[in-house]
């Protein structure tokens, strides 16, 4: 099976309704993923970008998690994003094991 990464980006998953039902189905169908709560693992927004791009690189498959705040993304997410994909490793053109190539993203929207 491949290598996949979930990273939750919510900010409060303890309020979360659609969210956090998401996370525990995806859970429970995969339960080889690896789950990355973001507002866990950075509640003072200080990103480890080696660790965290080390992941992404190992990574066959990135999916990341998280609600639409006024059709953007939640601010540690976005910081998340800034830290890892303007890092010196993904600016260098002979480099091919960027994580810039492996970003694909689905949004998913609730009907009313």
């Amino acid at each position: 099976m491949k290598n996949i990464l979930i990273v939750s980006g919510h900010t409060d998953l303890n309020n979360s309704v659609a969210n956090k039902k998401i996370l525990e189905e995806l859970n429970k169908y995969l339960p080889n993923a690896e789950i990355d709560y973001l507002s866990e693992l950075y509640q003072d927004y200080r990103i480890n970008v080696e660790i965290e791009q080390d992941k992404l690189l190992k990574a066959d498959i990135i999916v990341l998690q998280y609600p639409l705040f006024w059709y953007s993304m939640p601010s540690l997410l976005e910081k998340w994003m800034e830290e890892l994909y303007s890092s010196t490793k993904n600016k260098e053109p002979e480099n091919d094991n960027t994580i810039i190539k492996k970003l694909k993203i689905k949004l998913a929207k609730k009907d009313r």
